[in-house]
């Protein structure tokens, strides 16, 4: 999405070249920060626009031709850690997500290494902890009475959203893997790009195909070290809205089918139903759902 100011990233990646100071912009150290800005406004206590860093300026100076900027970005993400701050490996990191988010996308037009980059951010881990926990700067859970408090945990936290996209910043994490509900197991079956209709629990009933069957994160706790949970999710693209529930759903909605408690019931492009929800679970979910409202009626 293009905002206000996108034209400012081309001549400010080509200013910080020339200046050799892309670490520093990417990082957005002192007069190389920039704004955070979306259709919501301004964000000045969020890291620097790194994400309009690389669609306006790295990826455009990219597509012009000008390929060295793909060896000199790698570089300038690595030369962060020799930057004499509490944050470095924070604000690496946070450079390092939004160019494996738009890898994963298919948006980037080169490929950096992955795995220098993320031996790197373990390093500078690895040698700044004891900064790193005794700062709370960029920690937004910091007000939150259950933590983290400091940068460090704060990070591992974070590490679950780098785990989907191939990297892992921590090297001792430990990985608890719950079993898959039956919903995923069956849907795992089904042929590539197979036409499948949905009922959802509201009464909606859609046609669609499965997008994604992955691997999700979520940061548990340190024991000795950290721990995260793994659970398979299955994004389902919906392509037809054959009926409409309570709630809207619309065309290209992603819905997550690993959720038993939001499906009904599926059926396969025969229309033999491959997955359907027990009696007992559909009336226990009624009955939660019920209490939670009563609940909430009454504690207003």
């Amino acid at each position: 999405m293009a905002y206000k100011n996108s034209h400012i990233f081309l001549p400010l990646v080509q200013k910080a070249r020339k200046e050799k100071c892309l670490d520093k912009l990417m990082a957005g150290r002192g007069e190389w920060f920039v704004v955070q800005t979306d259709m919501f406004g301004d964000f000045p206590e969020r890291p620097t626009a790194v994400d309009d860093i690389y669609i306006f300026g790295i990826f455009e100076i990219y597509k012009q031709g000008d390929t060295a900027i793909a060896q000199e970005t790698e570089d300038a993400i690595v030369a962060i850690f020799d930057q004499p701050y509490d944050d470095d490996a924070y604000l690496a990191g946070h450079a390092f997500y939004y160019y494996l988010c738009k890898l994963r996308a298919e948006y980037a037009p080169f490929r950096m290494n992955i795995k220098r980059i993320e031996d790197a951010i373990k390093n500078c881990i690895i040698r700044d902890k004891e900064k790193m926990l005794n700062t709370h700067k960029w920690v937004y859970t910091y007000s939150n009475t259950n933590g983290p408090w400091d940068l460090y945990n704060f990070m591992q936290m974070q590490n679950d959203i780098f785990l989907p996209l191939g990297a892992n910043l921590f090297g001792d994490s430990v990985f608890e893997r719950i079993d898959p509900p039956e919903i995923v197991r069956i849907l795992k079956k089904c042929k590539k790009d197979e036409k499948l209709t949905v009922e959802l629990r509201d009464g909606s009933v859609v046609s669609g195909e499965i997008d994604e069957i992955y691997d999700d994160y979520d940061y548990i706790g340190t024991k000795e070290h950290p721990t995260y949970k793994v659970i398979e999710r299955c994004d389902f693209v919906v392509s037809e809205v054959l009926r409409q529930g309570k709630d809207e759903v619309s065309c290209c909605d992603i819905l997550d089918l690993s959720r038993p408690a939001f499906v009904k019931k599926i059926m396969d492009e025969s229309g033999h139903i491959i997955w359907k929800i027990s009696l007992a679970r559909l009336l226990f979910l009624e009955l939660m759902i019920k209490l939670g409202r009563f609940l909430t009626k009454h504690h207003r």
